[in-house]
């Protein structure tokens, strides 16, 4: 089983964490796959439609191209929902990588050691 061969010898959060990382990488290989084969589609109608099919009625055409149309705007909202998705991604990992960073208690240290008029508590100013 997959989930057995994730992280022999490591721990619960590792482990976690690498599964978290496989569905993440496998939902957004989902929306560019749909959004790829969307675009596909649309293309290759669009060529379709003005060398090889010739439409008998204008009605026949009206819902060609409204077919083309459709399949466009659902790649541009497939793509709008994986920018927001990259977006979503990129902000919890500056967060943890924020939260990592700082919550060591040696870079803490050492800031202090450095800067120690940051850490230093001000007095509230009297009137």
């Amino acid at each position: 089983m997959w989930y057995m061969e994730i992280g022999n010898g490591l721990g619960i959060m590792d482990k976690l964490a690498r599964i978290l990382t496989f569905v993440i990488m496998h939902a957004r290989g989902i929306r560019r796959g749909i959004g790829l084969t969307l675009l596909v589609a649309a293309i290759a109608m669009v060529l379709l439609g003005t060398t090889i099919i010739e439409f008998q009625t204008a009605r026949g055409a009206m819902w060609y191209w409204s077919i083309v149309f459709i399949l466009l705007f659902s790649t541009l909202v497939v793509a709008y929902l994986d920018i927001r998705a990259l977006r979503r991604d990129f902000r919890l990992q500056k967060k943890a990588l924020f939260v990592a960073t700082f919550s060591d208690e040696e870079f803490r240290r050492k800031i202090k050691e450095k800067h120690p008029d940051i850490f230093r508590k001000k007095k509230p100013q009297q009137e």
